[in-house]
């Protein structure tokens, strides 16, 4: 590196730019303008929906409590502190219903990580070994420019519009602390009043850091290179620093081993693409992989949430060799410039030493996303600075020409990552951008079939799931929705066929055997459904509320016993359960046995635990088992009781017919039948026990409306074509 003395006088053009770069620049004003910057650039995120890992803040329970660090602990023991952030957001956002405290944290947090950049790329250029170059006299406008970028560039949007990569954005945090504190200690010359304190913040930070997400722990070997390139003009290092050195790793070790087995981390995954990722092959991967962050970094375009690069199993792959002979020249020419300038051997290093926990032998499902380049990003900030100085730096009126440039760049980069949190606006812009860039990416329509579901959009959302199968007809989940959307749309034969291919395909095949018992089930096919349910309960034989569909099978083939048995079965899990008492109570008066089913109905009635859908049942029956016993004042006491609980519940409203007709008084009959097609007018039924009443009042104009209604209805209903021909010598 050459080596000059920054004091000497300068001439030419240049000269007062030497001075505003090196004297008087304020850093308030920087810190501003970096500030205003980056709420401007995210300033249309707070309108944004949440996105895929985000639903895990929202749906687990565990994450709500900020006081509850055994349960925030038990999640995952390296991120506890970004979830105890997500707890606090949740608590103070109506029950994660408003979004904004979210999303100002995640800005906020960037903004600190860019005032920790600039302060970085500072004292960078007050270390012993860049302090006598020609470039320091720039520092404080390489700091400002750099930490800039480092704001304002697009790849960055990913860590802090998306709610859950806080992550990504809380350990840099952390990590840039440690970094900042730890250079400014081993610059200052104050003496250990000042140094210790500064160390002493530094493994506060480093700690926090740990248990934020796992690449901190890159943390260790950065400190050795910082000691390397930043402090040594030899190679060499002192033994204070070394045993420093030594009992961080020791302690970094020592962490890593109470809340982690090591194996476990190299274990094969399965990803949505139905590969499996091995340590080898993710490797082989990442030189795929690497390269192309770095070409998102110098050309930020095509950028995507869900990139399609698929696993490759060979290293003699034609993307792969490419990839590596990049990477190689690349940290051939970090190793080459060391005697050059050392800043772009440290940002070259910087990036691949803080990616390469998540871009090495670590299989993870996904192989790429970009907000692992949050923490990178200011190593090839910094690099890229160093290499365009290097380029210049023998024409000294070039100068602010790179300083214009980086400006410029940054101006650019905010207008991409502005226009780039767009996308981020609902789960269907995110995944359609998605899919017009990796257009046979199965989970990319799968998501967006989701998206497109909850928007009740479910045409194109069986589009999707189509879609999703033919990239990947493994997907599991996706024969689920689509089964979900045939059964609505009553094409129980292609739902049982994709149940069938779920059950083929799923390790756990428990929910598969439930859902194709209720199908068959509905159609009626109550052997096929029996069998589903006995397989399903095999797996999961505490599961109450099954054994009573189960029942109902049995109630749907008129065996009243077994239906009997197999409550008695869910009984047996739990004797307290009214809902299994109340469905007792009601096959024991299905079959006459009425002083039999009193008890078990009574129980549910007098239980202060019982839902309001068990009670309304249970007066229901009580009510009519008094019908029965020809005791009408007291079974339309039990009606009304029932009656208080839901209005419109048709067996209810039913009984009050029956009671009425059986009572004769028919304009009651009428007002109640009336009742019931307030809310179903589709079942042909309603409208026959409307004209038979209207028969009874004499009313035969208006029961041949009726009974024509129910024949339009359904044609094959004998009584109403019985009635109907019954009335024909009566009609004027």
């Amino acid at each position: 590196m050459n080596i000059k003395n920054t004091n000497s006088d300068n001439s030419g053009g240049s000269n007062k730019f030497i001075s505003f770069a090196g004297n008087k620049f304020i850093p308030v004003i920087a810190l501003i303008i970096i500030a205003v910057s980056i709420i401007a650039v995210y300033s249309n995120i707070h309108g944004n929906s949440i996105h895929f890992d985000d639903e895990f803040i929202f749906k687990n329970t565990d994450l709500h409590d900020p006081s509850d660090f055994d349960k925030l602990f038990s999640i995952n023991k390296f991120r506890l502190v970004p979830f105890w952030t997500f707890a606090v957001n949740y608590t103070s956002s109506n029950g994660g219903k408003e979004l904004a405290g979210f999303y100002n944290t995640n800005i906020a947090i960037h903004i600190i990580n860019s005032f920790f950049a600039i302060g970085i790329l500072f004292l960078i250029f007050k270390t012993p070994v860049i302090k006598e170059t020609e470039m320091a006299k720039y520092g404080p406008l390489i700091a400002f420019s750099g930490a800039l970028l480092f704001a304002m560039h697009p790849l960055q949007t990913q860590a802090v519009t998306y709610i859950y990569q806080r992550l990504a954005s809380i350990a840099t945090t952390f990590y840039f602390g440690a970094v900042l504190t730890y250079l400014a200690g081993r610059i200052s010359k104050k003496g250990l009043s000042v140094k210790l304190p500064l160390f002493g913040l530094s493994f506060i930070f480093l700690i926090l850091g740990l248990f934020s997400k796992e690449n901190v722990f890159t943390i260790f070997p950065m400190i050795l290179i910082l000691e390397l390139i930043l402090f040594n003009k030899n190679f060499r290092l002192s033994p204070a620093v070394i045993g420093v050195f030594l009992g961080l790793i020791a302690l970094g070790i020592f962490i890593f081993l109470q809340f982690q087995v090591p194996s476990n981390i190299f274990q094969p995954i399965n990803n949505f693409n139905g590969e499996t990722v091995t340590s080898q092959n993710y490797l082989i991967t990442q030189f795929k992989v690497l390269p192309l962050y770095l070409r998102l970094f110098i050309a930020p375009y095509g950028q995507n949430f869900d990139h399609d690069i698929r696993i490759s199993e060979s290293f003699f792959d034609s993307q792969v060799l490419l990839g590596f002979g990049i990477l190689v020249i690349l940290l051939a020419f970090a190793i080459y410039m060391y005697k050059y300038n050392r800043l772009i051997t440290f940002g070259i290093l910087w990036f691949f030493l803080t990616i390469s926990v998540e871009s090495s032998i670590i299989p993870i499902a996904d192989v790429v996303f970009e907000h692992r380049v949050y923490l990178p990003m200011i190593g090839l900030v910094l690099a890229l600075t160093a290499i365009l100085y290097e380029l210049i730096s023998k024409k000294e009126k070039l100068i602010p020409v790179l300083f214009i440039f980086l400006f410029i760049f940054s101006a650019f980069s905010a207008f991409l990552a502005h226009n780039r949190n767009k996308v981020w606006e609902s789960e269907i812009s995110l995944w359609s951008d998605v899919i017009s860039k990796s257009p046979k990416k199965a989970r990319a329509y799968f998501k967006r079939g989701q998206a497109l579901i909850s928007n009740k959009k479910v045409n194109q959302a069986l589009d999707d799931f189509n879609k999703t199968i033919e990239y990947n007809p493994e997907f599991i989940s996706a024969y689920t929705y689509r089964a979900a959307i045939h059964i609505n749309s009553e094409r129980f034969k292609e739902a049982i066929t994709d149940y069938d291919k779920f059950i083929e395909l799923s390790k756990d095949k428990t929910q598969g055997y439930l859902n194709r018992a209720r199908v068959f089930s509905r159609i009626k096919r109550n052997t096929k459904a029996l069998e589903d349910y006995n397989s399903y309960l095999k797996r999961n034989n505490l599961d109450i509320e099954v054994y009573l569909e189960k029942a109902a099978v049995y109630e749907s083939m008129n065996d009243a016993v077994s239906a009997i048995n197999t409550t008695k079965e869910a009984l047996k899990i739990d004797s307290t359960n009214t809902n299994a008492i109340v469905t007792l109570g009601k096959y024991l008066y299905m079959r006459g046995e009425f002083d039999n089913a009193l008890p078990w109905i009574d129980k549910v009635i007098n239980s202060e635990k019982a839902t309001r859908n068990s009670k309304l049942i249970a007066y229901n029956i009580k009510g009519s088992i008094y019908f029965f016993k020809k005791d009408y004042d007291e079974a339309l006491k039990f009606y009304d009781e029932a009656e208080k609980i839901n209005k419109k519940h048709k067996p209810l409203l039913i009984n009050y017919a029956l009671i009425y007709r059986t009572l004769g008084d028919y304009e009651k009959e009428l007002a109640i039948i009336d009742r019931i097609l307030e809310f179903d007018r589709r079942d042909d039924n309603n409208w026959l026990a409307r004209g038979i009443c209207n028969i009874n009042l004499k009313r035969y104009n208006d029961a041949d409306k009726d009974l024509r209604r129910a024949l339009e209805i359904n044609r094959k209903n004998k009584e109403a074509n019985y009635r109907h021909a019954s009335i024909y010598k009566y009609l004027q």
